[in-house]
């Protein structure tokens, strides 16, 4: 089994519990996804959520699973 890093790189943006929000976030995450490798974007509503999987969808991006908890 492969040992994992013990270094874990957190970043945290903010915004509204709202689409737009999650959208834009997301967009920005995933543009620079190319200088870094996220393995996680979580959301704190379901609106975030919903405007993740459209900013990817839209990106052609693989958006994976969201989790809104």
């Amino acid at each position: 089994m492969k040992q994992l890093s013990d270094e874990v790189e957190l970043e945290v943006f903010f915004g509204k519990f709202d689409y737009e929000s999650g959208e834009k976030i997301a967009r920005d995450l995933l543009r620079a996804r190319l200088r870094i490798a996220s393995t996680a974007i979580a959301a704190a509503s379901d609106q975030q959520a919903i405007g993740h999987r459209r900013a990817a969808r839209d990106l052609n991006v693989d958006g994976g699973h969201v989790n809104c908890r």
